[in-house]
């Protein structure tokens, strides 16, 4: 989070919901090197079987850019 909060802080968990979990999941794959293309077949998974929307156009694009946000979170990798 910005300005010193972390999702974490209790001003913020009524943001939390189950695709947190999600998120959390692909954050830790990420940092224990699990190759990106691995990452990014986990969210199109969850997005397209658990969340049942199936698989529609940009499902891969946003993916990978949900992985590159986590990679680029400061705060996940300082």
């Amino acid at each position: 989070m910005h300005d010193g909060h972390a999702w974490h802080d209790q001003d913020w968990l009524h943001f939390a919901d189950e695709y947190d979990t999600y998120l959390l999941q692909a954050a830790g794959r990420l940092r224990r090197r699990v190759p990106e293309s691995e990452v990014v077949s986990y969210l199109v998974d969850i997005e397209a079987n658990l969340m049942a929307l199936g698989r529609g156009p940009g499902i891969e694009g946003r993916a990978k850019l949900v992985v590159a946000a986590i990679k680029a979170d400061a705060a996940l990798w300082g």
